[in-house]
């Protein structure tokens, strides 16, 4: 179980799969919007490439913001 410093430096990442580009909010407790990204994959429907952008833009938010999902 997260202690109480875990919890309070915890973000929540959301992501918007739209069909040509993908969109990134980290949201911090009290849903209070922390930072923001977009991607795309390479090609459309290129289902590898997608899950590739996410999980790099992820990682890139983490990284700026010093913190985990």
């Amino acid at each position: 179980m997260p202690t109480a410093q875990e919890k309070q430096e915890q973000i929540r990442i959301g992501v918007d799969l739209g069909g040509t580009k993908i969109e990134f909010v980290a949201l911090e407790r009290e849903w209070q919007g922390a930072a923001t990204a977009t991607a795309s994959p390479r090609q459309r429907f290129d289902y590898e490439g997608t899950v590739c952008a996410v999980a790099h833009a992820a990682e890139g938010i983490e990284k700026e913001l010093g913190r985990s999902r």
